[in-house]
């Protein structure tokens, strides 16, 4: 983050932020709205930031291990909500954002059948905005889909996808284009990895008010990566 040229801004700033998450998930049925709640446990959690290089204490994440949340899903296998008990309040946000993105792939794929070469086009989302943004939140995207392969490994048939992410429109703020790959167990019906990374350029100086100092650019890096088993 660049803070701008102006008097009192503060001086440009790189922030690298690393989180691990693995859990194991045991599912529910299904009830009349088509809802199922999934009891997640921690069975390890990591996470790593520094700025400009220093690093910043991690705090106490020792409290996770063996701690349960809750997560609902609709028939489509979609996340839609995550329950985090009140002893984890204080990571509330961060399981929450860490959750979503293990299930962000689900959100990406068409809801229709598609053949080995078909490519689809569907809306998405990256949360995120910038200060001084009037945009919407989460930042609306759009991600271009393509089967690229069906294989056999093993008993299974893996359907191997990529994808291509941009914004869904023109803005003089934010940018953002991406790119990623999504492996599907076909007959089981799960995500057993992807690999999505989102690129993002913002011009902070472009801000909604007359009056507000400008904030500078900022650029940016999102890399979030999944593997799943049953």
């Amino acid at each position: 983050m660049d803070g701008g040229v102006a008097p009192g801004q503060p001086a440009a700033a790189q922030i690298m932020t690393e989180m691990i998450l693995e859990y194991t998930q045991a599912n529910g049925r299904f009830d009349e709205q088509g809802r199922m709640e999934s009891q997640l446990t921690i069975e390890h959690f990591d996470m790593k930031q520094s700025i400009n290089g220093n690093p910043k204490p991690p705090g106490n994440v020792g409290q996770l291990l063996g701690s349960s949340i809750t997560a609902v899903f609709d028939r489509g296998g979609k996340l839609v909500d995550v329950k985090v008990p009140k002893e984890l309040q204080q990571a509330s946000a961060i399981l929450k954002q860490l959750v979503a993105g293990a299930n962000g792939p689900v959100s990406f794929l068409p809801a229709t059948a598609m053949l080995v070469g078909d490519t689809q086009t569907v809306p998405s989302t990256i949360p995120l905005q910038l200060s001084g943004s009037a945009g919407p939140v989460p930042y609306q995207t759009r991600t271009v889909t393509t089967l690229r392969a069906v294989e056999k490994t093993g008993d299974d048939r893996v359907a191997h996808f990529e994808q291509r992410v941009e914004s869904a429109a023109a803005s003089d703020l934010l940018k953002v284009n991406g790119s990623g790959t999504i492996d599907v167990i076909l007959d089981r019906g799960y995500v057993s990895a992807s690999a999505t990374e989102w690129n993002f350029v913002g011009d902070g100086a472009m801000t909604r008010s007359a009056t507000a100092a400008p904030s500078g650019a900022v650029r940016g890096t999102i890399r979030v990566t999944l593997a799943a088993h049953e």
